[in-house]
């Protein structure tokens, strides 16, 4: 009899560890949710929506002892928000695509021609699927970004990647220059 009441002394503390042990990971588990939940709430809270621009500060006369720099005042766009308008309008609107999203450098190295209204012709679409940053600074981004083609006249989607280098003019990110394209499947 003494052995029965050990042995379910010893399965009463097995329950209570048990017990003990997944609780605590229930508690880990739900406190790591609802931190990346947090987490991932604030990241939409702080960073610009694709529909909205945000408005500028208003402006106050500078005080004497003040200094103003570029990083003081609100970036407009973002590399991201750049690079996924710009292949938004481009096979709507290709001409106006690089009017609003590159630089003049970018507009001297690729001039527009009939060439590129053919080629954007051939395309339903062309769609940013992912863009992972290379090096970023306050005024200057480089990123690699896979793009997906869908064509009108049927054919197999393609995807490639380029790497693009954006820089900040007049608080809006701009296409600077784009590297060469390597076919690739989807990611």
């Amino acid at each position: 009899m003494n052995d029965q009441t050990d042995k379910q002394k010893l399965w009463k503390v097995y329950g209570i560890l048990m017990g003990v042990m997944i609780g605590g990971a229930v508690l880990v588990l739900g406190g790591q949710a609802g931190w990346n939940a947090i987490q991932e709430n604030l990241a939409k809270s702080n960073s610009p929506s694709n529909s909205t621009p945000q408005s500028l500060p208003p402006s106050l006369p500078p005080s004497p002892n003040s200094t103003i720099s570029p990083s003081d005042i609100p970036v407009r766009t973002t590399p991201e928000q750049t690079l996924n308008n710009f292949y938004a309008l481009t096979t709507t609107d290709n001409k106006a695509a690089g009017q609003i999203f590159t630089t003049d450098d970018f507009k001297k190295k690729y001039p527009s021609s009939d060439g590129n209204k053919k080629w954007v012709s051939l395309y339903n679409f062309i769609k940013v699927t992912q863009i992972k940053p290379i090096e970023q600074s306050a005024s200057r981004a480089k990123m690699t970004v896979w793009l997906l083609y869908s064509f009108k006249d049927g054919r197999e989607q393609a995807c490639e990647y380029r790497d693009f280098t954006l820089v900040l003019n007049n608080n809006n990110f701009l296409i600077d220059d784009i590297g060469e394209a390597t076919q690739a499947s989807c990611p």
